[in-house]
C-alpha cells in the first residue's frame, strides 16, 4: 500500500466517523473530536494545507460535516497514544471492507 493509499484511507475514516455521527440526531448539538493519527490529513481537512487533487472531493465531504456539527474538531494524537483505532484500522484493511465491527467485552 503506497502513501496515498494510507493518507486515503485515514480521509475515509474520518468521513465515515463524521457520517456515522451525522446519523446520529440526538448528538447534533454536542461538541465533538475526531482524532488521528496523521498529521497530512489532519491539515488537510482542517484547512491548513491544500490536498492532493486526487482527495479533493473527500476532504470537501469531511469539510462540510465537520461545518455542519456544532464544535467539532479533527485534532492530531501520536499513533503510540491512539493504538486501539490503529488496531481497527489494520483490521479493516485486512479484510478487505468498509465495515468493521469489533465486540470489546
Amino acid at each position: 500500500m503506497g502513501i496515498q493509499d494510507v493518507i486515503f484511507a485515514e480521509l475515509l475514516a474520518i468521513m465515515c466517523a463524521c457520517e456515522l455521527f451525522g446519523s446520529k440526531h440526538d448528538l447534533a448539538s454536542r461538541p465533538i473530536t475526531f482524532i488521528n493519527d496523521s498529521k497530512t490529513t489532519v491539515s488537510w481537512v482542517s484547512g491548513c494545507i491544500p490536498g492532493n487533487n486526487s482527495h479533493d472531493q473527500v476532504i470537501g465531504n469531511i469539510r462540510s460535516w465537520l461545518d455542519s456539527f456544532y464544535l467539532a474538531v479533527v485534532e492530531f494524537r501520536p499513533r503510540m497514544t491512539n493504538s486501539f483505532a490503529d488496531i481497527l484500522a489494520k483490521k479493516g484493511l485486512q479484510s478487505g471492507t468498509k465495515e468493521l465491527w469489533w465486540s470489546v467485552s
